[in-house]
């Protein structure tokens, strides 16, 4: 599969869902074994407000998500986008799934003030909370921190995969096998650290077993995904991740 080019993304945004590690053991020492199957229960991520217009006022909205929103007003992954609105007090950050027969909202405009579903024209207001039905609940809402000046980190609950990682063979350079399934319409990418207090980095992987590790994204096809990787440390912890873009 050819890389996905990174203009398919609207600020680069990152969103780590899960990972695997060989949990301090030399690589070799882990090999022909399944290791660190990883399924957290929420997955977090950080936007920086100052790459959103519309966050930049006294009332804006970005919605948010890993996968496009199809024509039937319904996501094309399992994973609903999420809603960031800001008002003059504070943000409020929103699941977009509809309460009532669960369409994507759109984010909050100031001609309906609100945020209107296009299914049935049940309409919430900048809190999430219901203004006219035939929705009757309010939409999710997600915790999330605020540094004061430019980053908001959210925690989204239940936007978790599993991952498992192999050593096959104990022979030099063999590869790193990262297994997952990856939703159709998610990207992907592969990022890296040595150490659990070192930042993470994307690193380069290949689709087979022989090929050049060469793809720095995947864009998933509904299916149980293999990825190799090239180790160039003895210990290390690897982490598979979607990116965001306004949707």
């Amino acid at each position: 599969m050819p890389p996905v080019p990174r203009r398919r993304f609207v600020k680069g945004l990152f969103l780590g869902t899960a990972f695997s590690s060989i949990l301090g053991k030399s690589w070799s020492s882990a090999y022909a074994a399944v290791v660190s199957p990883a399924s957290q229960t929420e997955a977090s991520f950080q936007i920086n407000v100052n790459d959103y217009p519309a966050l930049q006022g006294e009332i804006g909205s970005v919605r948010l998500g890993v996968s496009q929103v199809g024509p039937d007003h319904f996501p094309a992954s399992r994973y609903y986008p999420v809603i960031i609105n800001r008002d003059p007090d504070n943000f409020y950050v929103l699941g977009a799934e509809c309460k009532h027969a669960s369409c994507v909202v759109g984010a909050f405009n100031t001609s309906d003030f609100g945020m209107r579903c296009p299914c049935h024209g049940s309409l919430y207001d900048i809190r999430g909370d219901v203004v006219e039905g035939p929705a009757a609940f309010s939409l999710n809402t997600y915790e999330f921190s605020f540094d004061g000046t430019s980053m908001l980190t959210i925690i989204v609950p239940q936007m978790t995969f599993q991952v498992q990682a192999f050593v096959p063979n104990p022979q030099p350079g063999a590869r790193l096998q990262l297994q997952f399934i990856a939703e159709g319409g998610v990207v992907y990418e592969i990022r890296f650290r040595e150490k659990l207090t070192d930042p993470w980095g994307s690193v380069p992987f290949a689709t087979t077993p022989l090929g050049p590790a060469n793809q720095d994204t995947l864009l998933g096809n509904g299916e149980l995904n293999t990825v190799y990787l090239d180790r160039t440390t003895s210990t290390g912890f690897y982490a598979v991740s979607m990116f965001l873009a306004e949707v």
